[in-house]
């Protein structure tokens, strides 16, 4: 979707048609439009990680405003604007620096539901952003992002892929190991795809 579509209401808009073929309630198709504003920022290069929430939580402030994500967060048993919510724990995270992997699972999640994947995959891959104590020196940001949400467990390998969307959209296929590309099924299939797409985003409007 972020990258058919460059401007961002359209990111929205399609992002939630798409997630609606297969999630009724808004927690899914939220999730998803999350997911796809973060890709979007990251192709748009936002590297200040204060700005990078600052867009994501002004978006999803609105999308989570409508009467439906209010009613399914209160019939789901949570807040009002859940989504909105973690990413601003996220930001807490940032600023405490060091944070438990007990405290990341406690407040974001990392379960197979978009509101305990995808605000995890956006932690990831912001926390990633520096060095972890815990993964070696030698991998870069887009490795280190990837082996942190193996880490964590639960449901790596939604989390990480979607952790590794959004650190693939910000550092470039540069940072992929030719390794993991080779280990990955249809990757060359999928690599004319994406630049097919590339091509798309970058036609004059």
């Amino acid at each position: 979707i972020s990258l058919a579509y460059s401007d961002v209401q359209d990111v929205k808009k399609y992002a939630k048609l798409s997630a609606e073929l297969t999630h009724a309630n808004s927690l899914g198709y939220n999730g998803a439009i999350l997911q796809a504003l973060a890709v979007h920022y990251a192709l748009r290069g936002e590297s200040n990680r204060d700005k990078f929430l600052d867009h994501l939580i002004d978006q999803m402030e609105d999308v989570e405003a409508d009467d439906k994500s209010v009613a399914d967060a209160q019939m789901l048993g949570y807040e009002d604007r859940p989504f909105s919510k973690r990413l601003k724990k996220i930001r807490q995270f940032l600023e405490q620096g060091s944070v438990s992997r007990s405290d990341v699972l406690l407040e974001l999640g990392n379960g197979i539901a978009a509101l305990h994947s995808v605000p995890t995959a956006i932690y990831s891959f912001l926390r990633c952003m520096e060095s972890h104590p815990d993964i070696p020196d030698s991998y870069n940001c887009l490795q280190r992002t990837i082996m942190y949400c193996i880490l964590l467990g639960g449901d790596t390998d939604t989390i990480a892929t979607m952790a590794g969307a959004i650190a693939g959209a910000f550092y470039g296929e540069e940072q992929v190991p030719q390794i993991w590309r080779e280990r990955c099924e249809a990757y060359e299939e999928t690599e004319k795809l994406a630049d097919g797409l590339y091509e798309l985003y970058h036609q004059p409007a």
